[in-house]
């Protein structure tokens, strides 16, 4: 069992749904919470809501997507922390488009965030993680092992963090490292809320949503329990545990079910 009393958590998309929700669970557990995001008013918002202790906490604007950005960030957490125990990639975009009909920097930004946000922040924090034998998780989705019709973009970020998180545990395992994958099914957030479609604007209609459409609270509730246990996946719902298993094992039939849930999204 995963002890979080005076950790360093440093946690990306923080200023709201899971990444905020995943703020709370983690202080209520003792951890000093470093809260990163691209909004930080917001962050800091959500740290005065929680009533954190300033010695104890930390908002910081950076940017997933911008090397430079996390670089100078994950510097300057360091110098004032002195390490890094626990990394939480959180920050995602997604959007909902058919291939043939979407921009290419649409395509571009979803796995610049998603996939080279993870990548770039986890190296910055790797030598710190490494020496305190921490732990690395990361948002998934069932997109990130199911395929999802209208988001090849998102599909492609998320089986891409799969690969890369999956290989660098068999990397890092040796120096007591953990890696967990989180994977809800629909979850209520603002990923939801601001969508992109094929031209990279906010897609804004009703989604087709199958399942139960979860709390980013009960969502990081089972994060951090999972991270405790050390698990390497843990997939949150029904709906994402049925997804794993039907599409692995009965692939055509997967696809045709999620077929006729999701077109409907397209139907003018």
């Amino acid at each position: 069992m995963r002890q979080y009393q005076g950790k360093v958590v440093a946690i990306t998309g923080a200023a709201s749904g899971i990444g905020a929700a995943l703020v709370a669970e983690f202080s209520r557990r003792g951890a000093i919470v470093i809260l990163l995001d691209l909004d930080p008013k917001a962050a800091a918002r959500v740290s005065d809501t929680l009533g954190l202790d300033r010695d104890k906490s930390a908002c910081f604007k950076m940017n997933v997507a911008d090397k430079r950005s996390v670089d100078t960030t994950f510097r300057q957490v360091l110098k004032r922390f002195g390490r890094i125990d626990v990394l939480v990639n959180n920050a995602g975009i997604s959007h909902i488009s058919k291939f043939a009909e979407t921009e290419l920097s649409v395509l571009e930004k979803v796995i610049q965030v998603n996939l080279m946000g993870t990548i770039y922040c986890t190296r910055a924090a790797i030598a710190s993680l490494i020496a305190s034998q921490g732990q690395i998780i990361a948002l998934s989705s069932i997109a990130g092992f199911s395929p999802l019709y209208g988001r090849t973009g998102y599909s492609a970020s998320k089986y891409g963090l799969h690969g890369f998180l999956e290989t660098l545990r068999s990397e890092v395992r040796e120096h007591g490292v953990d890696v967990l994958l989180a994977a809800p099914a629909f979850v209520r957030t603002n990923i939801e809320k601001n969508t992109l479609n094929e031209q990279g604007k906010v897609y804004g209609s009703k989604k087709a949503l199958a399942g139960k459409v979860l709390t980013p609270e009960f969502v990081a509730q089972q994060i951090v329990r999972a991270a405790e246990r050390q698990k390497r996946l843990v997939c949150i719902s029904p709906m994402a545990k049925t997804a794993r298993f039907v599409s692995k094992f009965f692939p055509a039939l997967y696809e045709r079910l999620m077929y006729r849930k999701i077109i409907r999204e397209f139907v003018k």
